[in-house]
Order: structure tokens, then sequence, then C-alpha cells
């Protein structure tokens, strides 16, 4: 599911944190669910919007505390929807970042 994850971050681009856009694009997600962004082993929620429905995309931003406890070196990334009734989505494809 990330889109735009890839690639590398250096340490002025970590200091505010790194956006990472995730398609949710064919997932069935309705507002209100929770998006999971797996930073290796950090991960960040965030509850979809109207807007993200509508444009099939979520802009995550993953903070700078969160890539400073994984570390420096590769990083897998992946994502996933949970709905509000609990009911966990599949696991995207991996992107690394490093």
């Amino acid at each position: 599911m990330p889109e735009s994850a890839g690639g590398g971050i250096n340490t002025t681009e970590a200091a505010d944190g790194t956006v990472v856009n995730v398609s949710i694009a064919g997932t069935g997600a309705v507002a209100g669910d929770t998006l999971t962004v797996n930073w290796g082993g950090q991960a960040v929620s965030y509850t979809l919007t109207a807007a993200d429905i509508t444009a099939n995309t979520a802009a995550v931003t993953v903070p700078a505390a969160t890539i400073t406890a994984q570390g420096d070196g590769t990083v897998s990334v992946t994502s996933r929807v949970t709905d509000q009734a609990g009911n966990v989505g599949a696991l995207s494809a991996v992107t690394t970042v490093t």
C-alpha cells in the first residue's frame, strides 16, 4: 500500500517526520477506519477521513521519534486498514526505506 515511502531519508528530512502516502483503493475502507503504517518495528496509527476515502489515499506522517526509535539502516514499511468493528485487512506489500 505505501506509494511513496521508497527511497532514502536523511537526517534533515527526518527531523520533522516524514510523510508516507498510502493508497487505500480497493480496501473497502470508510471514514473512521484505522490505517496503521508499520515503520519497521514501530507502528503509526491514523484515522481515515472522508477526504482520504474520496482521494483513495492517505498522507500519514511518521514522527521523527518513530524514525529515531527504529534507528539507521534499511526499514521495511507496510500498512493495513482495520475497520471500526476490529476486522483487520490484508497487509500491504513491503516498501523499503533507507
